[in-house]
């Protein structure tokens, strides 16, 4: 019975013909698997000059003439476009795949953290920056820095909304179906969020000098006022104090203002309300 067969473990053979479907059979009988036997994608139909309805039909004979009487299903890959939906649907596919990979911006894994800012315009960051910033702590693929939402938000954010239009596109024209998002020709791998490394800077938006102690407070995660009292100290009592501090002005560098912004912060305000001046 050709059906959507929702969270079932299931099985994809990828006929393309329906001649080894047969064999496909044999194989997954006795198995918990539902298998999915007519599998093709557009792209392959139009270098072919096969149709989604040659697809299934010819599935469809290998498996009545096995007798097959369970679940199965017929995946209709790699859709690109709204346009490309109506064919599977009339031929009555059941498993809709979907490629946003035209729509992943791929230069974000190294655009500038301005050139980020200017992307990120317009896009639900206070959402995002809600659900995955705020009070959130360790998940199975990661944490977000402000910096890495940004990138991934940037790259993917495209791609995510295309295939939620392609997914109502699709329940407009067909009430029961499985759905998939496969992201897998583009030009950068995708790869789980790595907490960023910290970076030694001197923090010169926040300094009493040359940033030096504002700059280990944020590497070392400490307020920034007990820095500044330990070099006091150790330069009262010997003057190494006075000593480590000339050797980091001279060997750190300087922190860019973006950088030391997303070190000081979990949270970046894309557009800012302007600051409220009273008159003189």
């Amino acid at each position: 019975m050709l059906s959507p067969l929702g969270l079932s473990p299931s099985f994809g053979f990828g006929d393309r013909l329906g001649l080894a479907t047969p064999g496909h059979i044999a194989s997954v009988k006795g198995t918990k698997f539902a298998p999915i036997f007519a599998q093709q994608s557009i792209r392959e139909n139009d270098r072919t000059g096969r149709t989604p309805q040659n697809v299934i039909d010819d599935a469809k004979r290998a498996v009545d003439a096995a007798r097959w009487d369970s679940a199965w299903g017929a995946d209709a890959d790699h859709l690109k476009a709204v346009d490309d939906l109506p064919p599977f649907v009339d031929a009555g596919y059941t498993f809709f795949t979907v490629d946003p990979g035209e729509h992943v911006d791929n230069s974000a894994d190294t655009d500038s953290v301005e050139a980020l800012k200017q992307k990120i315009t317009g896009t639900n960051w206070d959402e995002l920056s809600a659900l995955y910033l705020i009070g959130n702590g360790e998940q199975a693929w990661g944490q977000f820095e402000a910096e890495s939402l940004m990138r991934a938000t940037v790259k993917y954010g495209k791609a995510i909304q295309h295939a939620v239009t392609m997914y109502r596109h699709l329940s407009d024209l067909k009430d029961a179906f499985d759905f998939e998002m496969s992201v897998d020709e583009t030009d950068a791998p995708t790869t789980p969020v790595a907490p960023r490394p910290r970076t030694l800077y001197r923090d010169t938006d926040d300094k009493k000098i040359a940033g030096v102690c504002s700059g280990l407070g944020h590497y070392f995660d400490i307020h920034t006022t007990l820095v500044r009292v330990a070099f006091v100290v150790f330069t009262l009592l010997g003057g190494a104090g006075l000593l480590a501090y000339a050797v980091l002005w001279f060997a750190v560098d300087r922190g860019s203002t973006p950088q030391v912004d997303l070190e000081r912060s979990h949270r970046y305000e894309p557009n800012p309300e302007p600051k409220q001046t009273e008159a003189a």
